[in-house]
């Protein structure tokens, strides 16, 4: 059987690579729809107690007390400092 399969696939290898780019093409405009139904909020599937969306509140809170915004002022308010 895999001989078969490999000879046909030999034999019509530039009519496979024409199918798979009509494939593609035909596909191509509902993969550009994904973003509307793709859900990717930490709100829509962590619970209100996940330690990572409390972490992620108090963070913006300090954020907004202080005014500041970026990684870098999380990372001077929320590290310890060495000694």
């Amino acid at each position: 059987m895999p001989r078969v399969l490999y000879k046909a696939v030999a034999r019509y290898h530039i009519l496979i690579l024409v199918a798979w780019f009509i494939v593609a093409a035909l596909l191509a405009p509902y993969a550009l729809k994904l973003d509307e139904v793709l859900v990717t909020e930490t709100e829509s599937f962590l619970p209100e107690t996940a330690e990572s969306r409390m972490a992620e509140e108090e963070v913006a809170k300090i954020l907004s007390e202080e005014g500041q915004s970026g990684s870098a002022s999380v990372l001077g308010v929320l590290a310890p400092p060495t000694l």
